[in-house]
């Protein structure tokens, strides 16, 4: 799936296995929607925030740089 994709390039990982077919829907679409805003993010040369190794990270050209 192509909003997968796009999602795991930002580390946002996948979020289903084995669940049932409703929850199944929920988290495609939850997906789909992540994934259009990443795209919308990049066309506006914004940076994201996404969660990895218990911490928040940001990602992007204009992402602020931690100080120190």
């Amino acid at each position: 799936r192509e909003s997968s994709a796009l999602c795991r390039s930002y580390g946002v990982g996948p979020m289903s296995s084995a669940l049932p077919p409703s929850v199944e829907q929920v988290l495609e679409a939850l997906e789909q929607a992540v994934a259009r805003e990443l795209e919308r993010k990049r066309l506006l040369g914004h940076y994201v925030v996404t969660w990895q190794d218990g911490r928040a990270v940001l990602q992007g050209p204009d992402a602020p740089q931690p100080e120190g």
